[in-house]
């Protein structure tokens, strides 16, 4: 399926109040010091990652090519009236209209202070563009974790019980709300989903519903079964793909040759000309450094000519590409596309490893034969014992210290069976 990356709908706030207001109110729910994306973010699996699949519980989904966003719902005491906002990785925030998220425990009394409304809720996912038929496209929100649900703060949970509040109470209400209301089903920006999960030892099952999936894809995601939800980069989210289709997101920068016949200093660029590509790795904040050059032909450099996109300055998906064995052309690296959703290069320790995975990376061939062991290892007593008493290895929820929005909410029910499947 060719992939498509969304742009983020709705409309972007511009007011800096009111931008700032709502990243500190994300920053007081999360509970953490700064007001950047607070997003997770996978690491590249290589050789070393399938112990990890032995020794732990985890979960597996397809990894889509989407664009990554995650989901603040609020309901202001001022107004009574839900917001939603759409946060994407640049960290900024997208109000969203015609759209709806009812309260999961309507008999409840904090569901009655906040007009029967979920609020001080924070949910992760993608958007995706599914194509559904012939020149038609349906976008689709597919969430995968929930964060904080109704002003509680469950990063310390695992996955199993963060997932199972995603799927068991706040969808389904959400569903039922639009069968009751028809119109608002047909006004929403987008279709919301629960992506599926599957049990780590279902490799195979994975990489062949991705076959059918109406959006494109391009590897797997695992995830541990028993870790917390870890803001920034988190060791227990490992990214797979299969070795050479690996990619490094760099900032761009063209360098042109002088205009020695406009110019004899040679000061003056000569911006008719092909220039060399630089590549950088991001260090910190909006730092950069050099990294390595990009090869580019000539009929490669027209086309972008032709296309009038901006190249220089900007964040780009690049694949390492060997030579062929022919020896007809030299190893570079090549643009894959355009990431406008990020603003700085993958930072180089993330560059690091990635080409480390490029290395020692693992076939599809590779992982599917672990699979056997993997669910042998899953099924063992010690592990079976963790599951059934995920308790004694849980961490307290954190208090709930958010400002701005309303007072803290009563905890809720908490926990619901996983929705996988054991084979």
């Amino acid at each position: 399926m060719p992939s498509t990356i969304p742009d983020v709908p709705g409309t972007l706030v511009t007011d800096e109040i009111q931008l700032g207001f709502l990243r500190d109110h994300v920053r007081d729910l999360c509970q953490i010091s700064s007001v950047r994306f607070p997003g997770s973010q996978p690491i590249s699996f290589n050789k070393k990652s399938v112990s990890y699949l032995l020794k732990e519980d985890y979960w597996v989904c397809e990894k889509s090519d989407g664009q990554r966003v995650l989901v603040l719902i609020v309901v202001p005491p001022m107004t009574g009236q839900q917001e939603v906002y759409l946060i994407d990785r640049k960290n900024m925030y997208y109000r969203i209209h015609n759209i709806v998220f009812p309260h999961y425990a309507p008999e409840t009394l904090q569901a009655k202070i906040s007009n029967n409304l979920l609020t001080d809720t924070l949910l992760d996912g993608e958007l995706v563009i599914d194509h559904v038929g012939p020149d038609q496209t349906k976008l689709r929100l597919l969430l995968f974790d929930c964060i904080i649900c109704d002003g509680e703060n469950i990063t310390r949970r695992d996955l199993g019980r963060r997932y199972a509040r995603l799927r068991s109470q706040i969808y389904p209400s959400y569903k039922n709300y639009l069968k009751e209301h028809p119109d608002n089903a047909m006004m929403a920006p987008f279709e919301v989903l629960v992506k599926p999960m599957d049990l780590a030892y279902g490799i195979e099952a994975v990489l062949k519903k991705m076959e059918y999936l109406q959006h494109g894809n391009d590897g797997l995601i695992f995830t541990s079964f028993h870790a917390p939800y870890v803001y920034g980069t988190n060791n227990a989210i490992l990214k797979w793909k299969p070795p050479h289709e690996n990619t490094i997101d760099f900032k761009i920068e063209l360098r042109f040759p002088p205009d020695l016949d406009a110019d004899s200093s040679g000061e003056t660029p000569d911006y008719t000309a092909k220039p060399m590509f630089q590549l950088f790795q991001h260090v910190n904040g909006m730092e950069h450094e050099p990294f390595d050059w990009l090869n580019m032909s000539d009929e490669e450099w027209e086309r972008w000519k032709e296309s009038g996109e901006q190249l220089d300055d900007r964040i780009v998906e690049c694949a390492w590409h060997a030579p062929s064995p022919a020896g007809d052309d030299i190893p570079t690296w090549h643009i894959k596309r355009i990431r406008d959703d990020k603003t700085t290069g993958n930072h180089k320790s993330t560059v690091s490893r990635i080409l480390q995975s490029m290395k020692d990376g693992v076939v599809v061939d590779e992982l599917l034969a672990q699979a056997p062991a993997i669910r042998t290892a899953w099924k063992s007593k010690e592990r079976e014992n963790r599951r059934a008493h995920p308790q004694r290895f849980q961490r307290p929820p954190l208090p709930f210290k958010a400002k701005g929005l309303g007072p803290p909410k009563p905890p809720v029910a908490r926990g619901g069976p996983p929705f996988v499947k054991r084979r």
